[in-house]
């Protein structure tokens, strides 16, 4: 019975981890071709999603992926490349806003 849990255990991990890739898939395609704003809102909703799992305000989200959404577009690509890298820009903007925050 363990093992069987431990299998079924796995199997959800892994398709967690399928979906999430495709999402990044679907968003990086998007961001690699000349952004039009349509395009960028589409690219917004999915980068939107993306940091919502990661942070715990959905307000924070809406305001660090209005800062990413301000990148160029090829920064875009880059940080849309990985998870990591995309975790890492979230890390940064979300410092800048703290630094601009304590400015005013």
């Amino acid at each position: 019975m363990k093992v069987k849990f431990n299998l079924e255990a796995a199997r959800r991990a892994e398709r967690a981890e399928r979906i999430e890739k495709a999402k990044a898939a679907k968003v990086k395609a998007l961001a690699t071709r000349v952004l039009n704003n349509a395009d960028r809102n589409t690219i917004a909703k999915g980068i939107f999603q993306i940091v919502s799992e990661m942070l715990y305000s959905s307000n924070l989200a809406r305001n660090v992926t209005g800062m990413l959404m301000d990148l160029s577009s090829t920064e875009l690509y880059t940080v849309l490349d990985s998870r990591d890298s995309l975790k890492a820009k979230v890390g940064t903007v979300i410092v800048r806003k703290k630094c601009i925050r304590k400015k005013n």
